[in-house]
């Protein structure tokens, strides 16, 4: 009897082959030609006038390989990739409240701002790093 072995790993969705660096380029160049800014959006038609001298245009819109907006998943409250949701204000801003609460971190003889002026902390850790490692750690156990 043969047994087959099966990935533990998903595969990855079939768009991440669009990411040629010859479509960058294509990209890059229909930006150029059309002064439009990057998400700024471009008709199908107008792309494929614009690009109409090179060679290998896919049909389909270029604009979707642009990196995504950073003040769009804020609003949104989060990402989403390879079909998973992933929250980035609202569970991290809870658990950062909850950190004021944690023990110092840095011996309290030394006084913080001073130590920041002359680029200290070098052994310490700072707040915004254990609260992006609480945050992480807690979405790994509530995922579990």
């Amino acid at each position: 009897m043969t047994e087959e072995i099966v990935n533990p790993f998903p595969s990855p969705p079939s768009h991440y082959r669009l990411y040629t660096q010859h479509n960058l380029n294509l990209l890059d160049l229909l930006r150029t030609r059309t002064s439009t800014n990057d998400h700024d959006p471009i008709s199908p038609e107008k792309q494929q006038q614009t690009l109409s001298d090179q060679d290998q245009v896919p049909p389909w819109d270029l604009t979707t390989l642009e990196k995504p907006r950073a003040d769009w998943i804020i609003e949104q409250g989060g990402y989403e990739t390879f079909g998973d949701f992933w929250p980035v204000r609202a569970a991290r801003s809870n658990i950062c409240r909850q950190l004021h609460s944690l023990v110092l971190i840095f011996p309290r003889y030394l006084n913080a701002t001073q130590h920041l002026r002359k680029g200290g902390f070098s052994s310490c850790i700072s707040k915004a790093t254990v609260c992006d490692a609480l945050f992480w750690y807690s979405h790994i156990l509530m995922n579990n």
